[in-house]
């Protein structure tokens, strides 16, 4: 449900704050943690990228984790819309996901 949110408001991320009266300097402090915040998404999404290089996945298994995760075009698709795109189960999709993660905590 988050990430369908976040889809349908995304672009209204900048006009968040224009259908309320609040002071500049609120308004300055808020669009300052968001800032903050999507800088250290694309921070830890750049780190998730250089990382998947070590992993020894396949070409089309890290496709799969970049739009799972939108590591690309910061869209990230569900398990179904990524199983639909290879044809192969959500199970299945699931399972590389979890592959990763597993080897993603084994590297220091």
């Amino acid at each position: 449900m988050i990430k369908q949110l976040k889809k349908k408001y995304q672009n209204e991320l900048p006009n968040l704050f224009a259908d309320y009266k609040f002071n500049s300097s609120i308004r300055n402090n808020l669009q300052k943690r968001i800032d903050v915040c999507n800088m250290i998404l694309k921070s830890i999404k750049r780190k998730i990228k250089v990382r998947i290089n070590y992993l020894e996945f396949s070409p089309r298994e890290i496709t799969i984790i970049e739009m799972r995760f939108g590591l690309n075009n910061n869209v990230s698709m569900t398990l179904e819309e990524v199983s639909r795109e290879f044809n192969v189960t959500r199970e299945r999709i699931r399972s590389i996901e979890c592959k990763f993660f597993e080897r993603l905590n084994k590297i220091k």
